[in-house]
């Protein structure tokens, strides 16, 4: 049976200690946007379980000031670091190859890269339309096919999506990027049935408002926050660590029977 404890060592920029999973050291880890918001404590949470973790992102100058803040230490495995244009399908192929010819068989996948950017549905184009379907919806369902080409079938690989309650809050702002959110549901249904009798889970974690510095410095303003205290159940704020620990748990042997599952991490909010 697979061990948890909890670490003492925290970041400073992380707020609770986290369990560390024996099951997840030395796991080769892909994680999509990994550069900056929640993908970046999805990056350094992995980093601290001893994961190999590949950071695929176009945020060159983040994604090395992310790896070179992470501590030095003798059994920790610096991220490696890819860039990757994900509404690009052969830039994707390009670097799942590129991954497995080089580290071997992956382990993980956590589908996180996203543009939650508002537009107006007057006057959003169709090329901005497809955009915002092609980074939230179709770059996921690339990366899963590229990841399953690379995985050993006998570890039992797990891959975490990440999506969003905005299509079920009655969100107005973003219907491009709500659309492909909920579309996300239909991929891991039909995914999951596809990749179980390869030992593959894929689960999605469906976050609420979370305080990254992006939505804290554009989206958070008093109106927000008068919304989130009227329709979340719990009292205060969703912090970017609380999907992260989440990510941990759905890709370690203790979620191992746990499968096309949808999870909302949202306070109660839906």
């Amino acid at each position: 049976m697979t061990s948890i404890y909890i670490k003492t060592e925290e970041y400073s920029s992380m707020e609770n200690s986290t369990p560390i999973y024996d099951s997840l050291y030395k796991k080769k880890v892909i994680v999509t946007g990994g550069a900056t918001g929640i993908g970046s404590y999805i990056t350094r949470y992995f980093y601290e379980q001893g994961s190999q973790v590949f950071v695929l992102d176009i945020k060159k100058k983040e994604s090395i000031d992310l790896v070179e803040s992470l501590p030095n230490t003798k059994t920790k495995i610096k991220p490696e670091i890819y860039y990757c244009d994900l509404i690009d399908i052969n830039s994707i192929e390009e670097v799942f190859k590129n991954i497995y010819t080089q580290f071997g068989y992956l382990d993980v996948l956590c589908n996180n890269a996203a543009d939650d950017e508002r537009h107006d549905w007057e006057k959003i184009s169709s090329s901005e339309w497809d955009y915002f379907q092609n980074i939230n919806l179709k770059s996921q369902f690339f990366c899963i096919r590229e990841f399953s080409k690379y995985v050993s079938f006998n570890n039992g690989s797990s891959i975490i999506c990440m999506g969003s309650i905005s299509y079920l809050n009655g969100s107005t702002e973003m219907p491009s990027y709500t659309t492909a959110k909920s579309g996300i549901v239909g991929l891991v249904n039909t995914m999951a049935n596809i990749l179980g009798k390869k030992g593959i889970r894929i689960n999605l974690i469906q976050p609420g408002w979370v305080m990254t510095e992006k939505q804290l410095s554009k989206w958070i303003d008093k109106k927000a926050e008068e919304m989130i205290e009227e329709n979340q159940l719990l009292e205060g704020r969703i912090s970017p660590d609380e999907p992260a620990k989440l990510v941990l748990f759905l890709a370690s042997d203790q979620s191992k029977m746990i499968t096309k599952q949808i999870i909302n991490l949202d306070g109660g909010w839906v």
